[in-house]
């Protein structure tokens, strides 16, 4: 990365480097080069080690499962270990849970949970806001600046408006015809092979 010896940069715009090749020479390379370490083989890793916040394209490094499997038809994720040195400070989101003291926990909460600090509020707010939008990131929580990744996505203040649903359809045996719920719009008649002819 071409950044000054232990300068720390949130600029990346390329493929992950070659690790091969890769001999990490400033803070940027090393967080590089840990997270590479650690999610390199696992098949949820990022294509980029940068994505874009709604402002700019930065440095995402998320927390992704290692792997993922179905055990008595749940989906179970199998964890990278993380060390609770490695993520301490006020804008690690924590958490409580029923039977459960105060814990971190960097990827999505999981329903029953409580935020126990400002950064677990603004995860739990974004979860509930944007869960359903098609760019929602992989996990809250920037593991190369150690802080919140709650990008804004493209449209999202458009979603508080729920568009109408689309008719719904019945079908009268008797004359064979497609009808709306209205009872009065004819669409299409029903032959005996259940063909539809448009009318």
């Amino acid at each position: 990365m071409p950044y000054r010896k232990d300068d720390l940069s949130d600029r990346w715009g390329s493929f992950w480097p070659d690790p091969a090749a890769w001999s990490p020479e400033n803070e940027s390379a090393r967080r590089l080069a840990m997270y590479y370490s650690r999610y390199g083989q696992s098949r949820f890793r990022p294509q980029y080690p940068a994505s874009w916040d709604g402002v700019e394209r930065r440095c995402y490094l998320p927390v992704v499962p290692l792997d993922r499997f179905h055990k008595d038809g749940v989906l179970v994720d199998v964890p990278a270990p993380v060390r609770a040195d490695e993520v301490e400070g006020p804008s690690v989101p924590r958490y409580v849970a029923p039977g459960r003291p105060e814990f971190v926990f960097l990827s999505w909460p999981k329903s029953g949970w409580k935020a126990a600090n400002a950064s677990g509020a603004a995860v739990v707010s974004y979860m509930i806001a944007n869960r359903d939008h098609p760019d929602f990131p992989p996990s809250p929580f920037n593991l190369f600046d150690l802080n919140v990744w709650l990008p804004k996505l493209r449209g999202a203040e458009k979603q508080g408006h729920e568009l109408a649903p689309p008719p719904a359809f019945t079908v009268e045996r008797t004359k064979h015809l497609v009808r709306q719920r209205d009872g009065e719009t004819r669409l299409a008649v029903i032959d005996e092979t259940g063909a539809f002819d448009a009318e």
